[in-house]
């Protein structure tokens, strides 16, 4: 049924090879960078679940024993 209504609009065997041009260009790219990617930051990224404490890339560590006893109260 769905087929039928699909047969009917003009121009609708376009949308498929778009989403395949999308799809491989997306893939393509992902490819590519991965294998351009710098192997420290790959590093940096891998141990970020593992850190225990606020790093913003800049070198400043945040002590996180000053917002320990801390809570908002409303």
């Amino acid at each position: 049924m769905i087929k039928e209504y699909l047969q009917a609009i003009e121009g609708i065997a376009i949308y498929p090879v778009i989403g395949l041009i999308l799809f491989l260009s997306i893939f393509l790219f992902i490819i590519f960078w991965m294998f351009k990617i710098d192997r420290n930051y790959l590093k940096h990224m891998k141990q970020l679940p593992l850190d225990t404490g606020i790093n913003d890339n800049r070198g400043n560590d945040m002590d996180l024993q000053n917002y320990e006893g801390e809570k908002n109260e409303i």
